[in-house]
């Protein structure tokens, strides 16, 4: 064995992975003489606040919705609040509580009840 290989070996053994770490912040830490960015001050300094509400809030994003037969699946039934041809395709909007809900298709529908397919792979949930 030559040396280099003698002084890895004892480097791994001294230095190497799964190897205690000597802590020295703990002392301080745990006499309560931490230092945090909370507790310095410097003029011109931002600050940010957290604030969690108790109402959930988020965003859903639907990419495709389809009218669908029956309820099983990712479906909703909804009501159709109008419709309006295009030229080319119907446009129908439904809504969901005060959440609007666009889906388009060949057909011109009847006022009334439907039932709105959400496909799983085309729902984003942020």
């Amino acid at each position: 064995m030559d040396d280099r290989t003698a002084e890895t070996a004892l480097s791994l053994t001294k230095f190497g992975v799964g190897q205690p770490v000597r802590r020295t912040e703990d002392p301080t830490l745990v006499r309560g003489q931490g230092r945090y960015t909370d507790d310095m001050s410097r003029p011109g300094q931002a600050y940010a606040i957290m604030v969690r509400s108790r109402e959930a809030h988020g965003v859903i994003r639907l990419e495709q919705v389809r009218i669908a037969q029956g309820g099983e699946g990712n479906k909703l039934k909804v009501p159709l609040s109008t419709s309006m041809y295009l030229g080319d395709k119907w446009e129908y909007l439904f809504r969901l509580g005060s959440t609007p809900v666009r889906a388009h298709g060949p057909d011109e529908l009847a006022p009334g009840e439907y039932w709105l397919e959400f496909p799983a792979e085309k729902l984003w949930v942020f």
